[in-house]
Order: C-alpha cells, then sequence, then structure tokens
C-alpha cells in the first residue's frame, strides 16, 4: 500500500515575495485549533460561573413579620416593597397581627443584587375571644387585643347612660368565640342590662327608696309630683310595684304610693287672690286661678275671689289642687283725672267716657261703684268734667260758705257770687256744682223770715218768689213752717 501524500499548511510567510515556505503536519493544525476552543470554553465557562456566584436568591419570608421579611431581603442587598391590604397599613397593627404570604418575584429567584422585590403583607388569622358577661370597655379591649375590632350595639338604658357601666354587660357576640378572622375584622357586641332583684322600698322616704333602687340599678316613678311635706313631716312610701323580691331587669322603674293624709279646705271666697293663695298654699293645697293673674301695680284694683270649685271645709287629699275664679273690685276713681282713673284700672276694665266737655277731664262718678266686684275686662263708664279753674274753686267755696249758714235760690245765689266779684260765668259753675236741694233752700229761707217779721201765706210766697225761688219752690218753703 502506497502513503498518501502529507499535506502542508502555508504559513504567511509562503506568501510573503522572496520568503521560503513551511509547511505545518495537518495534526498539528487540529491540536491548535482544539486548545484554542479549549480556551474560550474555559473563559466562558468561567465567566457564567462568576456571574452566577453574584446573583441574590430571593428567601422565603412567608408568615415573617412585615419587619422581619423586609430585613431578610435587605440582608441580600435587595429593596423591599410592601404591597398590603389596607388594614395591614398600619406600621402597629401590621408588626403584630398581618405576616407576609408571598414575594416577587417568588422566593428561589436568583436576582441582581439592588433589584426591588414586593412583599404582599396580609392579616393573620386570630381566634374570636370569648366577650359574653364582660362590660362594654373590657370587651372592646379583650377583642383590640386579639387584633379584632368591636361594633358595640346596646339597649336603649345602656346606650343613653340612664343606669350605671356597672349594670351593663355584653349579653351576645356574633361571631362566636373561637372562630378564626382574619385580624381587623369586626365582631359586634350587644350590651344589654343585667338582671336584678327588687328590693325593699316600702317604710322609706322618698330620698331613701331612691338610693336603695339605685343601687341596683333601678329608677323610682311616681302617679304624680310629691308634694312639699309640712316641716318636721317625711312621706313615707306605703306601696311598690313590682314587689320586693321579684327579677327585673337594670334600668326599669319601680312604682311607688306614698301614704299622704288629707288636709281641711279653707274658706277663701271674698278674699283677695294674694291671700287665697297664701291660705290655700298654707294648708297644704296647690291654688290653680282659672284665669291668668295680671301683674298689678301698687295701689292698682284689687283681684277678689269669686268662686271656688271645692267646698270649703272638704277634706282633700294633701297637695292636690284646688281651682278658683277671681274677679276685679272697682277702685275709687272719683276725683282722679280719666287718665289717672284708666291708668289705675289698667286692662282690667273696659273703659267709656261720659260727659267729655272740656280738657282735662275729672271723674265726678263711675258706674259700677267703688267696690263693686266685676269680671275681668267688664264695662266701666266714667262721668268727668273738665277740671277747675282757680276762679272756679274759688266760687265753688264761696257758694258752700254762703250756703253753710243761710238759705238762697239758684238766682240769689249766684247773684250773690256775682256781687262778690266773680264773673256770671264763674257763679253759675259754682251754684251748679254744689249739691243742693232748692225746695230744701226755700224752706230755710222762710224760716229765716219768719224769725225776724210776720208772714201771710201769700206774702211769704211773693217773698219767696222775689228771691228767686219758683213759684213751686216757694209753696213747698211757705207749706214747710205750716202756713
Amino acid at each position: 500500500m502506497s502513503e498518501a501524500p502529507e499535506e502542508s499548511v502555508l504559513t504567511d510567510a509562503d506568501e510573503s515575495p522572496g520568503s521560503s515556505q513551511v509547511r505545518v503536519p495537518w495534526f498539528c493544525q487540529r491540536k491548535i485549533l482544539v486548545a484554542a476552543v479549549g480556551a474560550l470554553a474555559a473563559i466562558v465557562v468561567g465567566v457564567s460561573l462568576a456571574y452566577q456566584a453574584a446573583l441574590a436568591r430571593v428567601p422565603d419570608t412567608t408568615g415573617l413579620p412585615p419587619s422581619e421579611a423586609e430585613a431578610a431581603l435587605v440582608d441580600l442587598g435587595l429593596v423591599a416593597e410592601h404591597a398590603a391590604e389596607d388594614r395591614c397599613s398600619d406600621g402597629g397593627f401590621a408588626e403584630q397581627f398581618c405576616m407576609a404570604s408571598q414575594t416577587s418575584p417568588p422566593a428561589g429567584s436568583r436576582v441582581r443584587p439592588g433589584v426591588t422585590v414586593a412583599i404582599t403583607v396580609v392579616p393573620r388569622t386570630v381566634q374570636v375571644p370569648e366577650v359574653t358577661d364582660m362590660d362594654g370597655e373590657a370587651a372592646a379591649t379583650a377583642l383590640s387585643a386579639a387584633g379584632l375590632v368591636s361594633a358595640l350595639e346596646a339597649d336603649d338604658a345602656c346606650r343613653t347612660e340612664s343606669i350605671a357601666r356597672e349594670f351593663c354587660v355584653i349579653a351576645h357576640q356574633e361571631p362566636l368565640a373561637g372562630r378564626g378572622l382574619d385580624a381587623g375584622s369586626e365582631v359586634v357586641i350587644t350590651l344589654a342590662p343585667i338582671d336584678v332583684e327588687v328590693p325593699i322600698a316600702t317604710e322609706l322616704s322618698a330620698d331613701e327608696a331612691t338610693e336603695r333602687l339605685g343601687a341596683v340599678g333601678l329608677t323610682p316613678s311616681f302617679d304624680e309630683e310629691l308634694p312639699t311635706a309640712p316641716e318636721g313631716t317625711v312621706w313615707l312610701v306605703k306601696e311598690q310595684s313590682p314587689a320586693a323580691g321579684s327579677i327585673l331587669q337594670a334600668g326599669r322603674s319601680v312604682r311607688l304610693v306614698f301614704d299622704i293624709p288629707d288636709a281641711t279646705v279653707p274658706e277663701v271666697l271674698g278674699l283677695t287672690v294674694a291671700d287665697a293663695i297664701s291660705a290655700l298654699t298654707g294648708a297644704g293645697f296647690v291654688p290653680q286661678p282659672t284665669q291668668g293673674i295680671p301683674q298689678i301695680l301698687e295701689g292698682g284694683p284689687e283681684l277678689v275671689v269669686t268662686t271656688v270649685a271645692v267646698d270649703a271645709g272638704a277634706d282633700l287629699r294633701f297637695g292636690s289642687s284646688v281651682a278658683f275664679t277671681w274677679g276685679v273690685r272697682v277702685p275709687h276713681l272719683v276725683g282722679q283725672t280719666v287718665e289717672a282713673a284708666q291708668a289705675a284700672g289698667g286692662e282690667l276694665f273696659s273703659f267709656s267716657i261720659e260727659g267729655r266737655n272740656g280738657s282735662p277731664e275729672i271723674v265726678t262718678s263711675h258706674d259700677p261703684a267703688a267696690g263693686t266686684v266685676v269680671e275681668s275686662r267688664s264695662a266701666l263708664t266714667l262721668t268727668t268734667r273738665p277740671e277747675r279753674t282757680v276762679s272756679q274753686s274759688n266760687a265753688v267755696r264761696a257758694a258752700g260758705n254762703y250756703l253753710s249758714f243761710m238759705g238762697f235760690s239758684r238766682t240769689g245765689l249766684i247773684r250773690q257770687l256775682q256781687f262778690e266779684g266773680f264773673s256770671r260765668e264763674d257763679a253759675t259753675y259754682a251754684v251748679d256744682e254744689v249739691n243742693v236741694d232748692w225746695n230744701e233752700q226755700a224752706a230755710r229761707s222762710a224760716r229765716n223770715y219768719l224769725d225776724f217779721m210776720a208772714f201771710s201765706r201769700s206774702g211769704l210766697i211773693r217773698q219767696l218768689e222775689f228771691e228767686g225761688f219758683t213759684r213751686e219752690q216757694a209753696i213747698f218753703g211757705a207749706n214747710a213752717v205750716g202756713l
């Protein structure tokens, strides 16, 4: 067998002009190529191993508190980012009642240092504690300590705090104790009064009974307001309902009936309202006027009791109401100005004026008369005349003086006053103002004439007519002296 010709490899020198060619055997070329490939593979493997050595493996943080999960990532050079439910967003609550559930990238993944890893934080499952028979505050504290939220529902008495807190406890909870819930879940608790035994309240005063009932969370109720007891007297409970020993919820009431004696109604008819109220109150009754009592200025009309609903001398329960009506006693208004009279009557009368012919007017009379008792707002008619001038007042006084010592006819008295210097108007005013019986004046004049001279009947009548008496007055005077 003949040998194959040897292959040769030309080097760069072979191609160079003027150089001699060197041939490399083929097996040497293969060895060189293998060596080069091995060196390259070693480099690649080395680089890969170095890269793998530089990566961090994401740790498994499931079940760890948020702070511990974050610390585990930070220790590996990673950045922790929380993705938490609302209830786990509060730091204090989250640390105690929340945990890491998963990460992104997931546990076991290799990542470069500095990469952000998101931690999902969720509530832990907690067990509902038993809170029945606790007071509201203690139950809320127990639920909070377990990582749960209390939602309080309460009976009216417990919600308004009309009874002491010690008499209200948790009667029901939902969910029941022992159930597993996510931390931060709500537990509804119902607050209700406890059952208590009714104590003995009979033979006690109102204050003592109230204190004894209050000690067990009960309240007293009365059929009516207790009247004020006379000095040195105490009303005692004679009946109670429910009876002592009964079971009631705290906050309920116990009806109390007191042993209150009868009292005798005093006579108040005809008394002033103020005196009647004083008499009724002093006898142990509650005065009850059927109309409102107006404010009366000092010196104003008196209010007088006109009817009473209960006869004087009747026996009624102490503290009972006694109704009465009142009227107004007409005051003495003669001599006052109309303005003063109306002010004195206030709103108690409906005034009407007669004889108004000047200003200011003076009251000469009124109807009804002073002292009459009438209903409020009754009509009161004032008869008036103008207020006198100084000259008129003097003329009235002079007329009165003349009439005090001798008889005068109307015209004769007017002439006499004119003789004294008064005007005819003032003289006439004065004669009309004096209260005179002219027949009686004719009789006085007749006696005066007979005292110093003799007269026949006709002569005396003519003399009296001459003095200004009318024919009828003169005849009356003659008759009065026996002629």
